[in-house]
């Protein structure tokens, strides 16, 4: 495998441990997570405005629009769920099971 790709992937789960500690680590995790997709929605969001202005303008499809609004809402719980589990169990038990659990749930 190239070099390059596995640091991507090693620097890709450093970021995630880091973001979930300081998740945890945080007075108020809920405001931290939203604090942090904000911040996230902010910077990728344009680009996908730019990615949509460079492709011509498509249409987009309801189910497509309807399939993001869901997943949004999924999201959003999943943040909502993870902050209280955050904030009432310990990092290494919450972590193990929360990064398990939404790849298991993706299947169904």
């Amino acid at each position: 495998m190239d070099p390059f790709v596995i640091g991507l992937v090693a620097l890709s789960a450093v970021l995630h441990v880091a973001w979930n500690v300081r998740l945890k680590t945080a007075g108020d995790p809920l405001r931290a997570a939203t604090v942090g997709m904000l911040a996230a929605s902010a910077a990728i969001v344009p680009v996908g405005i730019g990615a949509w202005l460079v492709a011509g303008r498509p249409n987009l499809p309801g189910e497509g629009i309807a399939l993001g609004v869901v997943s949004g809402v999924v999201e959003a719980g999943y943040f909502i769920l993870l902050a209280a589990a955050y904030r009432r169990g310990d990092l290494s038990v919450v972590y193990p099971i929360a990064r398990g659990t939404a790849p298991l749930l993706a299947v169904f």
